[in-house]
């Protein structure tokens, strides 16, 4: 800040030094960014209903669960833990006044549409939600488990353009900021 240079311009001056570039974001990289940023967005809203959803008193069966597995009230809540709702529909009816598309849930991984002449379903419902986070802490995938007999017991959001199964730890975030 010696110069009132900005943060960018900096970076500019420093690389062409050597002789270097700085790589410029092309229109399609910028639209790619901008919309894993929307999405990022949601993932962190729906994140926030499920975990508002876990307090409500449909929620309470799921809370006590947690509680009885011996997690704390301070462990539920930095962990964003929640509740999906009974039923299905609940995360979308949750949402929509907040302007999110069933297709937008359909990409971070919420919904499924096997069938394009068919509505789009919920992954997640009857179960306490796991939001997945980035070594960053945002909300990327959700896991889920069933409160009772359903199968499978336990899910996992399918890979998007948020999450990669194959390169996301969970809690790493959490374990980042306490090492």
């Amino acid at each position: 800040r010696c110069e009132n240079l900005g943060f960018m311009e900096a970076v500019e001056r420093l690389a062409s030094e050597p002789g270097m570039t700085v790589p410029r974001a092309s229109p399609e990289a910028a639209a790619a960014a901008e919309r894993i940023a929307s999405l990022s967005g949601i993932a962190e809203a729906a994140a926030a209903a499920f975990a508002r959803r876990l307090h409500l008193p449909e929620g309470r069966p799921a809370l006590d669960y947690l509680r009885r597995r011996g997690l704390a009230d301070e462990t539920i809540r930095l962990f964003g833990l929640g509740w999906s709702g009974e039923g299905r529909g609940a995360i979308a009816a949750d949402l929509r006044g907040q302007g999110v598309t069933v297709e937008q849930l359909v990409a971070i991984g919420l919904m499924k549409q096997d069938d394009p002449d068919r509505p789009a379903v919920d992954l997640f419902f009857n179960r306490v939600m796991f939001p997945i986070r980035d070594r960053r802490g945002r909300v990327i995938g959700f896991g889920g488990r069933t409160l009772g007999d359903g199968q499978p017991k336990y899910l996992n959001g399918p890979e998007t353009g948020l999450f990669s199964k194959r390169r996301t730890l969970y809690g790493l975030d959490l374990a980042r900021a306490n090492a």
